[in-house]
């Protein structure tokens, strides 16, 4: 029986049709692993296409201050980070407008491309730590195709383990 990391691997030779369903599992479980380890209530997360082409992780958001906004944009930024782990380069264009556009309009920074690249070293530190929860629920999201949000944050609870740096890194940027 493979585990989940060697499963994501050895399946990565494949088709371009398994490699977006892979890409997109771990682009999904990127945003929504940081939503429920930010504790934001996830409310769906899927690998379908929407109008745009694209998988979704729905959560409700959390701008009730300048830390919070940043947890968005992590959150945000995590589906690119998530894929990359495993050579993946997914489609993050609307991220990373929506990032710049939250940096720009809510945290009023000087220089939006620099604190953008700030939370995203913080991101990939987390992601980073967060690899093996990221896959396993990524493996469980291939399966399904779709999860409901109760469904889907008990799932990564159950896999993620002890606070992460991922919350002390974004602390430290001093928002």
């Amino acid at each position: 029986m493979k585990t989940a990391l060697e499963f994501i691997y050895v399946t990565r030779a494949g088709s371009k049709q398994i490699d977006y369903v892979h890409s997109s599992a771990l682009h999904e479980a990127g945003h929504a692993v940081l939503s429920v380890v930010l504790r934001r209530e996830l409310l769906r997360v899927s690998i379908d296409r929407d109008a745009d082409g694209d998988g979704i992780s729905e959560h409700i958001p959390d701008v009730s201050s300048k830390r919070a906004v940043v947890e968005e944009i992590a959150i945000m930024l995590a589906g690119g980070e998530a894929a990359s782990l495993w050579g993946f380069v997914t489609n993050t264009d609307d991220d990373e407008a929506r990032a710049l556009c939250a940096i720009r309009r809510e945290l009023s920074a000087p220089n939006p491309e620099e604190t953008r690249e700030q939370i995203r070293a913080c991101v990939s530190e987390g992601v980073q730590s967060l690899k093996e929860p990221i896959c396993l629920f990524a493996l469980e999201l291939f399966k399904q195709r779709t999860l409901g949000g109760p469904l889907a944050a008990s799932l990564i609870r159950g896999v993620v383990v002890g606070p992460t740096s991922l919350e002390q890194c974004l602390a430290s940027l001093g928002f």
